[in-house]
């Protein structure tokens, strides 16, 4: 007998999937350290890497929306902020994490 599917929000996913796109731990340590499955997590690191974007002012360089849509394979998230850098997760962590949030929220 199958258990219940369990629904995650979208900032548990960006969490998730932001420790996997780290490197610092591999994907059977996440699935045990935040109770999923290893599969899921490879998941929602490929479409955090695939489909995610948010720009910053601060960048060096600053794609416009066309050429971002024609380089993601399946984009699923745009934003331009008013804030931050090249380093925006550390200068902007509360933009960048709703940024992160923003994203999976658009898988739901």
């Amino acid at each position: 007998m199958a258990g219940k599917r369990r629904r995650h929000s979208a900032s548990f996913k960006a969490e998730v999937a932001l420790e996997a796109a780290k490197q610092t731990k591999t994907i059977a340590e996440l699935a045990k350290m935040f109770q999923v499955h290893p599969v899921q997590i490879s998941q929602w690191k490929k479409q955090l890497l695939d489909g995610a974007a948010s720009l910053f002012p601060g960048e060096i360089y600053r794609a416009p929306r066309s050429w971002t849509e024609r380089s993601y394979r399946n984009p699923i998230y745009y934003n331009r902020v008013d804030k931050g850098g090249h380093f925006a997760a550390w200068e902007q962590p509360q933009l960048f994490a709703e940024g992160l949030r923003a994203a999976f929220r658009s898988l739901r």
